[in-house]
């Protein structure tokens, strides 16, 4: 269940971004304004992350130079998701062996995910005190629900 809740929250975000995406390619700054927006959103979530889990100076520094990386291959894993997704239904014909990978890839998103922070998460150990390991989960989700809730927002307005 939890798998699906981070899917939801990958792909609402995706699917904000896309939108925005869509409306700067037709200005031609679509890779510097995806830039800026990956930074800015770094940026809160950081912001978030430093008062949330009650940050010091020296703890920020060493944890967002791993937790960015975590995020990275998070996104890379979601990304490659949502690639074959796209290819499949780009493909007028699609044999049973694109389906067959299609599916093996889409299953393996939550083993991805869970090997990836498993792996970050024992490094966490070393920076960050035991309850601040336990709040960054919790902190995740609700900043989660609000990026969720403001690109419903955003869907609204339309």
């Amino acid at each position: 269940m939890q798998f699906f809740y981070r899917l939801a929250i990958i792909l609402t975000l995706l699917v904000s971004a896309a939108s925005g995406v869509s409306a700067q390619k037709r200005n031609g700054n679509h890779h510097a304004d995806r830039q800026k927006w990956e930074a800015e959103m770094t940026q809160y979530k950081h912001d978030r992350l430093v008062k949330e889990l009650g940050l010091n100076d020296e703890q920020a520094t060493r944890f967002f130079a791993l937790y960015d990386a975590m995020d990275r291959e998070r996104r890379a894993v979601y990304a490659n998701d949502t690639r074959m997704r796209k290819e499949m239904k780009r493909k007028t014909n699609p044999a049973d062996k694109d389906y067959t990978e299609a599916t093996r890839v889409s299953l393996s998103v939550g083993a991805d995910i869970h090997r990836i922070e498993s792996k970050y998460y024992k490094e966490f150990d070393k920076i960050l005190t035991p309850k601040q390991v336990y709040q960054l989960r919790l902190a995740e989700q609700k900043i989660n629900r609000e990026f969720r809730r403001h690109a419903r927002n955003l869907h609204k307005g339309k």
